[in-house]
């Protein structure tokens, strides 16, 4: 089980958007994931809509409170999901963050048509790589370490 407070997935989705600019991720929604594995709905859809916000301060391509409307839509959605993937364990971070992220371009395909299909794949990509894995290897370090 992987267990990092919130604070730390926000900041590697901050150093993620800045790192990875170029690729047009939704670069937070590794964050959305335990969120939603660990808290009841009225937390995450304040959380959802302070990420959303967050999203409108850092892109300049779409209009003010668009990305906050549909990452309080994808929070709310997704939610339904939480009893299937309830456990922090390596691979359900990023298939959460894969759920998400298709749940949210497709929401975000009904407002602008600019949201290529196989991004979902590619932000569950990322959600492994730069999130799961990293918390792996610290927790198996720390057992080790204790051990």
């Amino acid at each position: 089980m992987i267990r990092a407070p919130i604070w730390i997935f926000f900041l590697l989705a901050l150093a993620g958007f800045y790192l990875f600019s170029s690729f047009h991720l939704f670069y937070f929604a590794p964050v959305l994931a335990p969120c939603i594995q660990r808290y009841p709905l009225l937390p995450i859809l304040w959380t959802s809509c302070f990420i959303g916000l967050f999203s409108d301060l850092l892109s300049f391509d779409t209009h003010f409170g668009l990305y906050a409307l549909l990452t309080l839509l994808t929070a709310l959605i997704s939610y339904r999901f939480k009893r299937w993937l309830y456990e922090e364990r390596l691979f359900s971070l990023p298939l959460l963050t894969g759920l998400i992220s298709s749940i949210f371009f497709v929401l975000k395909g009904m407002f602008l048509v600019r949201a290529p299909l196989w991004m979902p794949l590619v932000d569950a990509t990322y959600a492994f790589f730069w999130f799961s894995c990293p918390l792996f290897l610290y927790t198996s370090f720390k057992r080790w370490r204790l051990s």
